[in-house]
């Protein structure tokens, strides 16, 4: 989970390692005790899922942009 700016250099950094990444909104329910009246933690936080691309799947010894 993460918010800006942090999360453009998370993305950044992900999809440059050849990775896909998806941004999903932040539930309440996944929010620690105490965070779920926050407006901040659910506009600005997402949750940043990461895995690898299909070509790194076919062949896990291939780098980024090989």
């Amino acid at each position: 989970m993460a918010a800006p700016p942090r999360l453009e250099e998370a993305v950044a950094l992900y999809r440059s390692l050849g990775f896909e990444v998806r941004l999903e909104s932040v539930e309440e329910n996944e929010l620690p005790p105490g965070c779920q009246d926050c407006q901040a933690a659910s506009l600005l936080f997402r949750v940043l899922y990461t895995r690898f691309s299909d070509c790194q799947l076919e062949n896990p010894r291939l780098g980024p942009g090989s």
